[in-house]
């Protein structure tokens, strides 16, 4: 599931890279319906929200270079850039 809080809609957005949700919630549960350890791709942008982790569902961080897994190893809560 990809999102984007620059030209993401959570109402109209499907979760595709072309079509993306604007919320990291919503691409949490897009993800959950996906099914089978689907992830979710954040494109740069800010994201004043509180985001629940779901076990089996990664977060990565979209950058020019690719994309960087915040919630598995190595990577973990010390470097994940996702605040309360």
């Amino acid at each position: 599931t990809w999102v984007s809080a620059l030209v993401g809609d959570d109402l109209t957005g499907d979760g595709t890279q072309g079509s993306p949700v604007r919320t990291i919630g919503a691409g949490m549960v897009n993800a959950g319906l996906i099914g089978g350890g689907a992830r979710v791709y954040v494109a740069a942008g800010n994201y004043p929200e509180k985001v629940t982790m779901v076990e089996g569902i990664d977060i990565l961080i979209v950058t020019e270079t690719g994309a960087e897994n915040i919630t598995g190893f190595p990577f973990g809560p010390e470097h994940n850039i996702i605040r309360n």
